[in-house]
C-alpha cells in the first residue's frame, strides 16, 4: 500500500471517527467542496444541494450570519485557528447546533488562497447546556426568594467548603 493511499485512510478513518463533516473552499476560485458527511449532518443526500459559500451563509441562521463574517475576516487577517458554534437550517427546516473549525493556507501573494475545516454536531450538547443553565438560574432565584442557600462538603483530595451566595447573605458574610 502507498504512503499516500495509507495517508488518505487513516484521514478518513479519523474523520469518520469524530463524525465530522470536512469542508474544503478555495477562496479565489469561490470553488467548494463538502464530504458526504457535511450533506448527512444537515439532512441531505451528497450533492442534493450545492456545495457553496453562498450555501452555506443561506443556510446560517440569520443571527449568526455577521458573527460568521467577522470571525472569518479576523481568521484571514490574524491567521488564527477558526472556531465558532453556529446554527445552520437543516433539509427539515429546522436549525440545528453546529461546531466548525478550519484554518486558512495563503498564496505566495499574502493572499487567502484555501480554507479547510470540519463541521461537528452539537445540538444536544448545546440544549443540554441551555438546560443546566435554565435550572441554575432557577435553582438561585429560588433560593434568594426563600432566603435558603446551599453548601457542598468535599473531603477529597483536600477538604474544601463551596457555600452559594444565598448562605453568604445569609450569614451577612462578603462574597
Amino acid at each position: 500500500m502507498s504512503n499516500n493511499l495509507q495517508r488518505t485512510l487513516r484521514l478518513q478513518t479519523i474523520v469518520d471517527g469524530i463524525n465530522a463533516g470536512v469542508w474544503d473552499w478555495q477562496i479565489q476560485t469561490g470553488e467548494e467542496w463538502w464530504s458526504d458527511r457535511f450533506f448527512q449532518l444537515l439532512g441531505y443526500e451528497p450533492n442534493e444541494i450545492p456545495s457553496t459559500f453562498e450555501q452555506f451563509m443561506a443556510m446560517l441562521h440569520p443571527a449568526d450570519v455577521d458573527t460568521v463574517n467577522a470571525a472569518i475576516e479576523a481568521h484571514f487577517a490574524i491567521g488564527d485557528m477558526y472556531f465558532l458554534n453556529i446554527r445552520m437550517r437543516c433539509k427539515n427546516g429546522a436549525y440545528r447546533w453546529f461546531e466548525t473549525s478550519g484554518r486558512v493556507t495563503f498564496n505566495a501573494e499574502g493572499k487567502p488562497e484555501r480554507m479547510v475545516g470540519s463541521l461537528i454536531d452539537i445540538h444536544e450538547k448545546v440544549l443540554i447546556q441551555e438546560k443546566l443553565e435554565g435550572n441554575q438560574f432557577t435553582l438561585e432565584e429560588t433560593n434568594k426568594m426563600v432566603q435558603a442557600g446551599g453548601w457542598v462538603v468535599s473531603l477529597l483530595p483536600v477538604p474544601t467548603i463551596h457555600w452559594s451566595d444565598e448562605v453568604y447573605a445569609i450569614h451577612e458574610v462578603p462574597v
